[in-house]
C-alpha cells in the first residue's frame, strides 16, 4: 500500500500480492523496513526467519541466503541495525 497525504485528502494505492521473485529490490527493502518497524513495536524483533515468513519463503538454504543478502543490503543502507539475540531493529531504535 502506498499512501499520499495532503491537507485535502488521503490517497491509498493498494497493490496485489506478488511473489518474492516478482518484486523489485526497492519493494523488498521497503517491506523489510516496515516489517522490522512493526516487529520492534510489538517487541518481537525481526529475524531472518520472521522475514522469510513475511515473504512466504521456505526454510531452504537458497531462501535463507536471499533473505540474508536483503538484510545485509538494508544494514548497508543504514535502515536497520543488529538488535539483541541475532535480531534486527530499525536504525532509530534504542
Amino acid at each position: 500500500m502506498c499512501l499520499t497525504i495532503t491537507n485535502e485528502y488521503v490517497n491509498a494505492k493498494l497493490f496485489r500480492e506478488k511473489k518474492f521473485e516478482q518484486m523489485v529490490e526497492e519493494d523488498k527493502i521497503n517491506i523489510l523496513y516496515y516489517h522490522c518497524c512493526f516487529r520492534y513495536s510489538i517487541e518481537d524483533y525481526m529475524t531472518n526467519s520472521s522475514l522469510r515468513n513475511r515473504f512466504l519463503l521456505d526454510n531452504s538454504k537458497p531462501s535463507t541466503d536471499r533473505i540474508s543478502n536483503l538484510i545485509k543490503k538494508a544494514k548497508n543502507m543504514k535502515l536497520i541495525k543488529v538488535g539483541p539475540n541475532k535480531s534486527y531493529i530499525p536504525f532509530w531504535a534504542e
